[in-house]
């Protein structure tokens, strides 16, 4: 994954906690491929990766609902971050190749599709509020 300005919010905030959940999950790919440091974890990785989604996902709605995003459309966001959330929920359940070969990188497409297609859809309602 690749952070570009064609992602930016123009919202400092958001646009960190996705340039931070893209670096979780090219940690990720670089330990299936091997490039990673040694003393980096997958376990831990994963581990950050879950939480900073969760974190980010709870201020992306936050900010929408401040901002009077109207209900279908938060509805569809919610629903979106709720699918992502479900698919790092079953990286508990399913064997690390199967994770580094088929989860992350099936994720990592969802992410850039989400922050490209239907995070700057909604811009309007993610921009800071006053």
């Amino acid at each position: 994954m690749e952070w570009s300005d064609d992602l930016s919010l123009g919202n400092d905030f958001l646009d960190k906690e996705h340039k931070g959940i893209i670096q979780l999950v090219n940690g990720l790919l670089d330990y299936r491929d091997g490039t990673v440091e040694p003393n980096n974890k997958f376990s831990r990785l994963l581990s950050n990766l879950r939480i900073e989604m969760a974190q980010h996902f709870v201020d992306e709605e936050r900010l929408m609902e401040q901002n009077g995003c109207p209900n279908p459309e938060l509805t569809e966001h919610v629903n979106d971050h709720v699918l992502m959330l479900l698919t790092l929920a079953e990286t508990r359940f399913i064997p690390k190749e199967e994770i580094l070969n088929q989860t992350i990188p099936n994720l990592s497409e969802k992410l850039v599709s989400h922050m490209a297609e239907m995070d700057q859809a909604y811009a309007l309602y993610l921009s800071p509020t006053t």
